[in-house]
């Protein structure tokens, strides 16, 4: 299995999303996309309290399709309320090598949740948050805690137009990259570029 997570190189890395896949061919799109050279796969789980727009999307099952069907780390976004450290345990039995927590709804208990899934299940974990977040939010768990940080530019999703993401890159996501990357320089993470 290629360790490609947390691996900071000069090349752009891509990992595929799988929420809007079609579920009923989920084992020949994955191998697709693993043949057109993605890095890894990024799978939102979901316990539809976090956002709550209709039934959840994603899960255990869909993790599950997704193993059998590549090599390639995965990862599982968690979009939950506090999750438990039993949901971690599952996500680990089900062949998940990356569990990226939302600062949002994790408050007080995130970095408890990092160390117990690096050092009690031995995987790799990250914290990401929507955009409205501010930046400095990130900056206790760079070092040495996460080994990805993920920051979500807004997304409205009500709006349904076939074919499109409904991201918006934002001009103010340009500054606050900078300023992640400011914090990551500045916590010494090895492989940062300047």
């Amino acid at each position: 299995m290629k360790d490609t997570i947390g691996k900071v190189t000069q090349k752009v890395k891509i990992a595929s999303g799988l929420f809007w896949a079609d579920y009923s061919v989920l084992g020949a799109q994955v191998q697709e996309l693993e043949a057109a050279g993605v890095d890894w796969f990024h799978v939102e789980v979901r316990d539809g309290k976090y956002m709550d727009f209709g039934m959840p999307r994603g899960g255990f099952d869909i993790l599950e399709g997704v193993r059998k069907s590549t090599s390639l780390e995965i990862e599982a976004q968690i979009q939950m309320v506090r999750p438990s450290f039993d949901v971690f345990r599952q996500l680990a039995d089900l062949g998940v090598n990356l569990i990226t927590l939302p600062i949002e709804t994790m408050g007080e208990l995130t970095l408890q949740a990092i160390t117990y899934i690096k050092d009690a299940l031995g995987l790799k974990a990250g914290v990401w948050a929507w955009q409205g977040t501010p930046i400095n939010a990130f900056e206790q768990y760079i070092l040495p805690y996460v080994d990805i940080i993920e920051y979500e530019s807004r997304a409205h999703f009500w709006v349904k137009e076939s074919g499109k993401s409904p991201h918006d890159m934002d001009a103010i996501m340009f500054d606050n990259l900078k300023q992640m990357h400011g914090m990551i320089v500045t916590a010494g993470w090895k492989g940062a570029w300047s």
